[in-house]
């Protein structure tokens, strides 16, 4: 699903339309980890959007809010 909408993104979007709807607008992809599972991580950086449930969140070694997004930060998309 995620290639669908980066190939619609693509093929009909400019960047600066990112996350603003449909049309010729970008479609913003978001995304929800909860389960641990190691291959989750190779998604992060498709997410526009990222949603980091606390089981994953252990699952990656994290104690508290700060310590996952020092850790998922590495792998997320840049702004």
């Amino acid at each position: 699903m995620i290639e669908w909408v980066e190939f619609w993104n693509k093929s009909h979007a400019s960047e600066h339309d990112r996350g603003n709807g449909l049309g010729n607008k970008a479609l913003p992809i978001s995304l929800e980890i909860e389960k641990p599972r190691a291959e989750m991580r190779d998604l992060i950086p498709c997410a526009d959007v990222l949603f980091i449930g606390k089981d994953y969140a252990a699952f990656c070694g994290c104690t508290n809010m700060s310590e996952t997004l020092k850790t998922i930060a590495q792998d997320a998309k840049p702004k």
